[in-house]
């Protein structure tokens, strides 16, 4: 299979592309600067609006830029612009050159004052986006529904709920753990009594692949799921379990949970 890849230089791309290429598959990657040669994945050097005649070798497109993953706050404008606008387009110059089966990675940011509801949100559950990447990427999804009617497309969006593992930025929860591990440090845990739904990028990515395999005559046109493990569990919980895994004898530092009813879980019937 040729795979249209964005996002390919971030912590889920980089996982998906040593996955895809293990499996035989070749990655057709949107990248706005040089990048090292890698067997089996061909360089598309442009941003997410640019065309390229290499698109009409895919057959499916897997979408993973985002802006505004790290800072949920980015100015609405420049979320909307790459999360919408140039989105958008991406997906436009893709099916006018027939690749018109599309996997689009979501957020559970997308549900937002939902999740404060201290129960499992499924994909009929209201999008209430409190942050600026959220509200772009939600209004992305909606756009993805009017565009496949409009060019005859198959989708599926995929929203992720917190994901963990190699490739991570080192400023995130277990990155941070792990480091202060090694260091034999401290640690301390924001809003340790949130509940979250964490899954291992492994084990996202090869649902994300899995998911690229659409029926050749597929009723359904549009489906949209939760990339999530479907195990509810506290921060500090998870983080414990690491400790313990690691041998760490430091401190735990639990700070005021200001989250304390938010709950990041996914139904496990939403599951993909």
């Amino acid at each position: 299979m040729n795979i249209l890849l964005s996002g390919a230089t971030g912590f889920f791309g980089k996982n998906f592309i040593e996955l895809a290429i293990s499996k035989g598959h070749k990655i057709y990657a949107i990248t706005r600067t040089k990048q090292k040669k890698i067997k089996n994945v061909k360089w598309i050097i442009g941003g997410l609006d640019k065309d390229s005649k290499e698109f009409k070798k895919c057959n499916v497109l897997v979408h993973l830029a985002s802006a505004g993953v790290l800072n949920r706050n980015l100015p609405f404008k420049k979320a909307f612009e790459t999360n919408v606008v140039k989105s958008g387009k991406f997906l436009i110059n893709a099916a006018k050159a027939g690749c018109v089966k599309w996997i689009i990675i979501g957020s559970s940011s997308e549900y937002g004052k939902t999740l404060h509801a201290a129960k499992p949100v499924n994909v009929n559950s209201k999008r209430l986006p409190v942050c600026n990447y959220g509200k772009s990427k939600s209004i992305f999804s909606d756009l993805v529904v009017v565009l496949s009617k409009i060019l005859k497309s198959e989708y599926r969006i995929l929203r992720a709920f917190p994901v963990y593992g190699k490739y991570e930025n080192n400023k995130r929860l277990v990155p941070s753990l792990l480091k202060a591990i090694k260091k034999k440090k401290d640690f301390i845990i924001n809003n340790p009594m949130e509940i979250r739904d964490f899954s291992d990028i492994e084990d996202v990515v090869k649902k994300i692949l899995r998911a690229t395999n659409f029926p050749k005559k597929n009723k359904i046109k549009g489906e949209q799921w939760h990339l999530a493990s479907g195990n509810a569990v506290k921060v500090s919980d998870f983080v414990k379990k690491i400790c313990i895994s690691n041998d760490y004898k430091q401190k735990i530092i639990l700070k005021k949970n200001r989250h304390k009813k938010f709950h990041h879980i996914s139904d496990k019937k939403s599951i993909w």
